[in-house]
């Protein structure tokens, strides 16, 4: 997968030293980059992710990438939401 050092370079230059630092002091940078990766993903195009889709059997193609890359926090996330959109959905009837 291609990532445009650009776009991170970017990224990176808007979080502000204070914010940086107050990551680190927490202990744990984890949710930051959480954030991070996420909008790094939503900035791929179809043709970066396609490889890691046919190894995932995900076969919605760059309409589905389309629809579904602004909601990931990771790649993985993307087959998830594949099983939402390709499965069938069977109803849980209460008892009444």
């Amino acid at each position: 997968m291609r990532l445009n050092h650009i776009a991170v370079c970017s990224l990176w230059r808007r979080c502000s030293i204070q914010r940086r630092s107050r990551w680190c002091l927490r202990g744990s940078i984890q949710p930051s980059w959480r954030g991070l990766n996420g909008k790094l993903l939503y900035q791929l195009d179809y043709a970066d992710v396609q490889e890691r889709f046919e190894e995932r059997d995900i076969r919605g193609g760059e309409p589905f990438w389309l629809a579904v890359r602004g909601n990931l926090e990771r790649l993985s996330d993307a087959e998830d939401w594949w099983n939402v959109v390709s499965e069938d959905i069977k109803p849980v009837a209460e008892d009444t």
